[in-house]
């Protein structure tokens, strides 16, 4: 069972929540090393739509494998 399908018990309540001025929001957390990237499926945007529910994402990189700026560029 996707969780879309577990969360779909619960629209009415997502709903209640929105009525009342809240939100609610799918939260990931993306752990990164380097460059990535994911495609979310349309099914999957559509079903979080229909829930009435936001996607939230925050991005998490590895600063030990980024490069620091030069400093010429942080002093404009």
């Amino acid at each position: 069972m996707t969780l879309l399908n577990r969360f779909s018990k619960y629209k009415n309540v997502f709903k209640k929540v929105r009525e009342g001025g809240g939100t609610v929001e799918f939260f990931v957390g993306w752990f990164i090393e380097r460059n990535s990237g994911e495609t979310f499926n349309q099914g999957v945007l559509k079903g979080l739509a229909e829930l009435q529910i936001d996607l939230a994402l925050d991005i998490y990189p590895d600063h030990s494998s980024t490069r620091k700026r030069s400093r010429r560029f942080t002093d404009i």
